[in-house]
């Protein structure tokens, strides 16, 4: 991987961390909203949004960590290659 394409990667990821603090922080503000009520919460249907909002953030997260292994993994390859 060149160093143009790290560099792309490192914002890539960069950004994907800005929003996963910022959907976590939605979420948490959510979900306090709803535990300070929750029979509101349930004849409103919020537990759902919550739900699918923190699906979506799992699935984002999960991606970051792969993005980052598999800088790991070029990261490892370069420094074999170069011994």
């Amino acid at each position: 991987m060149g160093q143009y394409t790290e560099q792309m990667m490192a914002v890539v990821v960069d950004r994907e961390r800005a929003r996963l603090i910022q959907e976590a922080l939605d979420i948490a503000d959510a979900a306090t909203r709803f535990a300070h009520n929750v029979d509101s919460g349930i004849a409103c249907g919020d537990a759902d949004p919550i739900a699918q909002a923190a699906q979506k953030l799992a699935l984002r997260a999960n991606r970051v960590a792969v993005i980052r292994e598999i800088e790991d993994l070029h990261t490892a390859e370069r420094n074999i290659i170069n011994e």
